[in-house]
């Protein structure tokens, strides 16, 4: 709904990547990865092993909470 894009946009910042780029983030920091348009490669290091995802745009990765305010 529009009204509820417009209540969580200011929580997002906006990073475009060329094709090809790496972006690595702060590990400690919560973060969400919502893929607006085109496509990522996404691996994520834990204790258990690494984690790697291909998303398309429309998909997420990472802490919803940080929509609601609520952290696990």
């Amino acid at each position: 709904r529009v009204d509820e894009i417009a209540r969580i946009a200011p929580r997002f910042a906006l990073r475009s990547l060329a094709q090809g780029e790496t972006f690595v983030a702060d590990e400690a920091a919560p973060r969400l990865v919502v893929v607006v348009e085109g496509k990522v490669a996404i691996s994520v290091e834990s204790r258990s092993g690494v984690l790697r995802s291909r998303l398309v745009a429309g998909d997420r990765h990472g802490e919803l909470g940080l929509l609601s305010g609520y952290h696990r």
